[in-house]
């Protein structure tokens, strides 16, 4: 199962109406993504970068040694959501892909230029080695995905595989795309899709000046009767987001992972038990639920199930906007700039007035 793709009560849903704000430099610059990123392309008769089929062979390490790649993949199989969107960012669409991949964000940047979607892949029992093997891919990326020794040795008998730089940890998504810019031949178009992002990240924060420095925490919870609270660490990918538009990390996530562990000694997450939910405390505290979940507390305008959670003011998501902040992928940072920063705005805001009072 993928390190970025680890909340199994996330179902990808229909895409949510965007908010509207007053940001008009960050709408222009995310309507003209695809644009942007089509200079990137290595369709035949684009006007972008060209695949460079003179950097092959390549060789890549990883965290069971080193890849070779012998000659410009054509056919890539893709384990988890952050290498779907790479891919789909350089217009490279994978032959197949996780389902939890197929996001309003990839579907557009895939719209245009790719008639044939990829087919989702059955993640739910681990790798499923014979369906991909029947894809016949030349290139299988897995550098977001916890692969055992085993599944590793599987795969690579099918075709080259680019799997974590170390297991279990959760790299950012420069160190990703770059990585894949290597895999596909595609480093120009990389540094075009990088580049882009940052702006679009400037610009979706640029309104806001409450944002920078405002503490933030991101837990998944859920209503059944005493279960515990997922809290992610520092190093994790929704933590690294929240730092990508100016928020830092909640004192209390420091004293509350101290002690924990993993086996790598780099922690992504934790465990919290529910009566400890009310430590939990944050300018902006971003709460994971189920779609059904949402969909109540919309309706009812309270989750009483929940674990009572600190001060802070909450807001709820679940669905894409969840899967998104577990991606952080350039392609998941502009939806998040569109429909969540407006709401990490409100919880700043809310907090620092109480704060005063």
């Amino acid at each position: 199962m993928s390190r970025i793709d680890k909340m199994p009560r996330i179902r990808v849903g229909r895409e949510k109406s965007n908010h509207i704000f007053g940001r008009r430099s960050f709408l222009m610059a995310a309507s003209a993504l695809p644009l942007m990123l089509a200079g990137c392309s290595g369709e035949p008769g684009s006007k972008g970068v060209e695949p460079d089929a003179s950097a092959f062979p390549v060789t890549l390490t990883h965290a069971f040694g080193s890849t070779t790649i012998e000659a410009l993949p054509d056919r890539v199989v893709v384990l988890a959501a952050m290498e779907a969107d790479i891919c789909a960012g350089l217009e490279l669409v994978p032959v197949a892909m996780p389902r939890i991949a197929d996001t309003p964000w990839f579907r557009r940047a895939i719209n245009g230029f790719q008639e044939v979607r990829p087919i989702h892949l059955d993640d739910s029992q681990g790798v499923p080695i014979e369906d991909i093997a029947e894809l016949k891919p030349d290139l299988i990326l897995a550098m977001s995905t916890e692969l055992s020794a085993e599944s590793f040795k599987q795969l690579s008998a099918i075709a080259p595989v680019i799997a974590a730089q170390k297991n279990d940890v959760a790299d950012g998504w420069r160190e990703l795309a770059a990585i894949t810019g290597r895999a596909l031949g595609r480093e120009k178009g990389v540094a075009a899709l990088i580049e882009v992002a940052d702006a679009l990240v400037t610009n979706a924060v640029r309104d806001y000046n409450g944002l920078d420095g405002a503490t933030a925490l991101y837990v998944e919870a859920s209503t059944v009767q005493g279960a515990d609270v997922v809290v992610h660490a520092a190093e994790s990918i929704p933590m690294q987001v929240m730092r990508e538009f100016g928020l830092a990390d909640a004192p209390s996530l420091r004293s509350l992972s101290s002690g924990q562990s993993s086996d790598d000694g780099r922690l992504v997450s934790f465990i919290l038990p529910h009566e400890r939910a009310a430590e939990l405390s944050a300018d902006v505290l971003i709460v994971a639920v189920s779609g059904n979940e949402l969909s109540e507390y919309r309706e009812r305008g309270e989750l009483p199930s929940l674990p009572r959670f600190g001060a802070s003011p909450v807001h709820f998501i679940a669905e894409a906007d969840a899967i998104a902040m577990q991606t952080g992928s350039p392609l998941a940072l502009e939806w998040i700039g569109r429909n969540l920063v407006p709401e990490f705005a409100k919880l700043a805001y809310l907090s620092s007035r109480k704060n005063t009072t």
